[in-house]
């Protein structure tokens, strides 16, 4: 579903990727850890074309992009929507119009953008929000919501334009710790219902440990690690994957 191949991405004098490369598998649950300025956001905002890179290519399906020192063509610049359109992303912050209600945050895009009816739009919004448990907030504006109710629906949205592939850029990041495990509920159901491209960027453990196919551990900007969650947890290879783990993890 998605391949990364030999990425370079520098901020001016910082180098963060240098030959970076991974794949991921239609279907397959993955998740990045590593320590904060590890790369882990970048690397998403990179997949979903908001951050250019210098050198190297991201394939999503069959739509390529390329590092920019060759100058980022019409013909990539096409790439890239082809790609958003095809890769939903959930950020830290909510991001919901303030003026809008819920059902019209959702179903904004999927009318102007996918061209759908508005009875079509509003009918999936409203089947969107009795999946992750909001249908009672159909008509609330993001700041009567908490921050775990306005995260939830940014996700509804995100799925409103019925993406292939989703990215969550460290979702419960800027939830209060008791908001938390509502959000990555629904993260975790939208995961075990299976057959989406699901990439996510966390600091929560146990939450990788119990939804991940495959792991990556991201320092540095670099790949220090991959396996499936019981070797990366269990007995990782590295000293920097222990040094990180250790955080977290008593055994450690």
């Amino acid at each position: 579903m998605i391949r990364i191949k030999n990425l370079y991405k520098s901020f001016n004098e910082h180098k963060l990727f240098s030959g970076l490369s991974l794949e991921i598998k239609k279907g397959e649950a993955v998740v990045f850890i590593g320590p904060s300025g590890s790369g882990k956001s970048t690397l998403l905002r990179c997949i979903n074309g908001l951050e250019t890179f210098q050198e190297g290519e991201i394939t999503v399906k069959d739509i390529t992009i390329h590092g920019t020192n060759r100058g980022l063509k019409k013909i990539e610049e096409e790439a890239i929507r082809r790609i958003r359109l095809s890769v939903g992303m959930v950020f830290q912050q909510f991001n919901l119009f303030p003026h809008m209600t819920v059902l019209q945050n959702i179903v904004e895009a999927p009318i102007h953008v996918l061209k759908m009816s508005k009875d079509e739009a509003y009918d999936m919004a409203i089947s969107l929000l009795k999946r992750i448990n909001m249908e009672h907030k159909i008509n609330s504006y993001p700041h009567e919501l908490s921050g775990g109710q306005q995260q939830r629906v940014a996700i509804a949205r995100a799925l409103a334009m019925k993406p292939e592939a989703m990215l969550f850029d460290e979702p419960t990041s800027a939830l209060d710790p008791e908001m938390v495990g509502e959000v990555l509920s629904v993260i975790k159901d939208l995961v075990n219902q299976g057959g989406m491209t699901t990439i996510i960027a966390t600091h929560e453990m146990d939450f990788a440990k119990d939804v991940a196919d495959k792991i990556f551990v991201l320092d540095n900007g670099e790949i220090i690690e991959e396996g499936d969650p019981e070797k990366i947890f269990s007995n990782p290879n590295t000293e920097r994957t222990r040094n990180f783990l250790s955080r977290f993890l008593k055994k450690f």
